[in-house]
């Protein structure tokens, strides 16, 4: 079972969460003068496992990112990609955000398990890591559309 906590993490990092009203996305990383600072919406404080995905993927831009800022009106939407992904550095971060939430092992053993990805196996990636059903369906998706998974998915 994955054990990636983003909120551990983001203390271990040493950035500062916190929730803002007038955010005009779901999240926001900052870093200003060496230190990293992440903005949620208010709203994901009503939504525990969708909060558990943004911060790890605003996280991702902490790790990867050295504070850039990108307006996500000139970020092409490309098709297939997570609603989170827009851009290049978006899709990283989603991706490590993914890496952390339901690690290759994981999804592994849960395809094992079960014999082939159905909505069963996604939910219950899903419940066991803690995130919403579309985040657990877009990573599935996203590693048999690059060949991750392609040997031993099989669809019901």
């Amino acid at each position: 079972m994955p054990r990636f906590d983003p909120e551990d993490a983001a203390i271990k990092e040493s950035v500062e969460v916190t929730y803002w009203e007038h955010l005009p996305s779901l999240g926001m990383y900052i870093r200003h003068e060496g230190y990293g600072f992440i903005a949620l919406h208010r709203d994901l404080e009503h939504d525990s496992r969708l909060a558990r995905v943004v911060l790890a993927h605003e996280l991702g831009h902490h790790m990867l990112h050295d504070g850039i800022y990108l307006e996500s009106s000139i970020c092409p939407r490309v098709p297939g990609w997570s609603p989170l992904a827009v851009c290049h550095a978006e899709m990283q971060a989603e991706r490590w955000a993914a890496e952390r939430l339901l690690p290759l092992p994981f999804v592994e053993e849960m395809i094992a398990r079960g014999g082939c990805v159905g909505e069963d196996i996604i939910g219950e990636l899903a419940d066991l890591a803690r995130v919403p059903d579309r985040f657990a369906r877009w990573w599935l998706d996203d590693l048999e559309r690059r060949g991750v998974l392609q040997k031993m998915v099989t669809r019901p």
